[in-house]
């Protein structure tokens, strides 16, 4: 570094440095879309290095909306130099806006912005497609990547594997991860979740125990997620006791199970009659120091009720009030229905004659 450049970095705003960027954030804060061209672009000019800055704070205030209108303002105007680093943060703010149309506007014209599209831009235009569930839009992005001479890296792959599983194309979702290795792309436990997570969704449970099986195999460590996910798919498919051996075998690779692992694995107890095991579960969770949530009861309920005991229905009911948690209609169901069925135990047939 030259002599005096130190000085220089640590100079200290100026006033009206101050005031000019103080000025922007106001302004940001206040900003309307038919506004941006005829106040925010001025400022703008005076400090070309805040569009980034600003960019973010409408990303982080979910103002798509905003930065989709300034980068059109400055494009149509051609008023400060775009970059693709510009336009990744314009497409992420649309997309964590839920404005899933006006990121791949964005995406869309960036040639005319004379900026090339690159990895980080596509994979973000893909990610907005699936957090609004097009994938087949996030699919059609995918697929063009190579021709606009991008090759999917891994993240790409997981946006697009992501937007599968939220379609319900489960399919789909096995052969992107299935490609990954194809295009020697490094599949990561992202990637097996998102997929084992879409076989589950579809009741394809053996399959998405194969998926789990696997992961290590391709140097993928399980985690939390993938476990939850793969006990979820054999509770779905009454598989309980595959389900149960998944929740016991967390403890062995030590990976800690969090509340969906529990109310999974106490609904698979539900579904196999298991109401012993179902409480012991639930019972289990505040020494694992986690807060039962209302599937939590559900679950627990449930598992009663198919056992008959309704004395442990009700206190369940009434823990789950006192816990200040909104009983659901599962819950009341379970009680009444529990109750019902006790009390049709309880009153003997009267003999004719």
């Amino acid at each position: 570094m030259k002599q005096g450049s130190v000085n220089v970095l640590k100079r200290p705003l100026s006033l009206h440095e101050r005031s000019r960027d103080e000025s922007i954030w106001k302004l940001c804060g206040n900003l309307l879309c038919n506004d941006v061209e005829r106040v925010l672009l001025p400022e703008l000019k005076l400090s070309e290095e805040k569009l980034p800055q600003v960019l973010k704070f409408f990303s982080e205030q979910k103002q798509g909306s905003l930065a989709f209108a300034t980068l059109e303002a400055i494009r149509k105007n051609c008023t400060i130099q775009l970059k693709a680093s510009h336009y990744t943060l314009g497409i992420t703010s649309c997309a964590r806006s839920n404005k899933s149309q006006l990121a791949l506007r964005l995406l869309e014209v960036m040639p005319q912005a004379k900026v090339q599209p690159n990895i980080y831009s596509y994979s973000t235009a893909i990610s907005a497609c699936e957090k609004s569930r097009q994938w087949q839009q996030a699919m059609t992005l995918f697929e063009e990547m190579p021709n606009a001479t991008v090759q999917p890296n891994d993240i790409s792959y997981n946006a697009a594997i992501s937007a599968c599983e939220k379609g319900g194309q489960w399919h789909r979702a096995f052969n992107l991860l299935q490609g990954m290795s194809e295009a020697k792309v490094q599949q990561t436990v992202i990637s097996y979740n998102a997929t084992i997570s879409s076989c589950e969704k579809a009741g394809q449970w053996q399959q998405a125990l194969k998926l789990f099986e696997a992961m290590p195999r391709a140097n993928v460590q399980p985690d939390v997620i993938s476990y939850s996910a793969a006990i979820s798919a054999c509770e779905k498919a009454g598989q309980w006791k595959q389900a149960m051996k998944l929740f016991e075998a967390m403890s062995l690779t030590e990976v800690q199970p969090d509340v969906i692992s529990y109310n999974a694995s106490i609904s698979a107890c539900e579904d196999g009659a298991q109401w012993q095991q179902a409480l012991d579960l639930f019972e289990a969770m505040p020494k694992a120091k986690l807060q039962r949530d209302v599937i939590s009861y559900d679950a627990a309920m449930s598992a009663c009720e198919e056992g008959g005991q309704w004395q442990l229905c009700m206190w369940l009911l009434e823990a789950m009030l006192e816990a200040t948690i909104q009983p659901s209609h599962i819950c009341y169901s379970a009680a009444i229905s529990t109750c019902e069925k006790a009390m049709a135990a309880s009153i003997k047939p009267v003999e004719a004659g």
